[in-house]
């Protein structure tokens, strides 16, 4: 399945429908970890598929709308969205908590922005309740 399938729109992979609604459930990670919810909530952009990098690393491509879940270890991590100008957050993560980054996309002068921003527990769960849940390429579920 793809999210966004209009040809309007950007297009990536999704999980199953299970994976999404799982990871709707916000339940605490397995002991030890902590969960990174990575979301792309808005449409603007909407051609432009975002490359999502975890502590240097490939994590996913997500397009309007979708989003990433992925358990860590605790401590410090790096994320980074690819734009004409990339774009990085630092997260300092405890076990057991979930985390909640927005990943907003601006046009201007043709050039691409990025935005990462931390959303409160409130505003993070909408975003990825409105949303479908990309492949990442740390999935294990």
């Amino acid at each position: 399945m793809y999210a966004n399938s209009n040809q309007r729109c950007a297009v990536v992979p999704l999980t199953e429908d299970t994976q999404d609604i799982s990871a709707k459930q916000f339940q605490k990670p397995i002991e030890g970890k902590s969960r990174i919810y990575i979301v792309r909530s808005s449409i603007s952009v909407r051609r432009q598929i975002s490359k999502v990098l975890l502590d240097g690393q490939p994590a996913a491509d997500i397009a309007p709308y979708t989003y990433i879940a992925i358990d860590v270890t605790p401590g410090s991590h790096r994320i980074k969205a690819r734009a004409d100008k990339d774009v990085e957050i630092q997260l300092n993560v405890a076990p057991g908590k979930l985390y909640y980054v927005e990943l907003g996309l601006g046009l201007l002068f043709n050039t691409v922005s990025a935005k990462l921003e931390m959303l409160d527990e409130k505003e993070g769960q909408s975003a990825v309740l409105e949303s479908r849940r990309a492949i990442s390429l740390f999935d294990t579920q």
